[in-house]
């Protein structure tokens, strides 16, 4: 199964952020006006537009030596070494999407859907990573943690 690597659709933070661009029109139709008022109103569909291109997706991948995952192209992310990884579970009811902290589960990453997986590290730090496949998602973390543990078992 390794190495797991999978893709969300980020629909819910799709159709939310492009709901950002609905004023874009009305700026093509606005007379002259100052420039302190234009700038705010044209910034929220901007803002919008990049947002939408940088949360596209989430992309989740285990490897023998790390646990990734990044937004869209890869600009926003984070590699934990699995050496460090000590607990994955499913966690279900998540009920936010974007970036966020969690309070006692830590930082949320999320794009879309309801079920995410909880990550605890080896100096207690906890996050959170949506995905439709949580059950799937803690199989490869536990057999590559598995096959970290058995390479560092034989090195001795």
């Amino acid at each position: 199964m390794l190495p797991y690597r999978h893709t969300q659709a980020g629909t819910v933070v799709r159709w939310a952020l492009l709901a950002g661009l609905l004023p874009l029109p009305t700026l093509l139709w606005l007379p002259a006006s100052p420039f302190p008022i234009v700038v705010p109103v044209a910034g929220l569909p901007l803002l919008s537009g990049v947002l939408v291109l940088l949360l596209w997706s989430l992309t989740v991948e285990v490897t023998p030596a790390h646990f990734k995952f990044w937004f869209g192209p890869g600009l926003i992310g984070k590699a934990v070494p699995l050496a460090l990884v000590t607990a994955c579970e499913p966690v279900d009811g998540i009920r936010a999407w974007g970036i966020h902290w969690a309070g006692k589960r830590g930082w949320l990453y999320n794009v879309s859907g309801w079920r995410a997986v909880a990550v605890t590290l080896a100096d207690g730090r906890r996050f959170m990573v949506g995905t439709d496949e949580p059950e799937q998602l803690c199989q490869a973390v536990a057999e590559a943690r598995a096959q970290v543990a058995a390479v560092d078992a034989g090195a001795y």
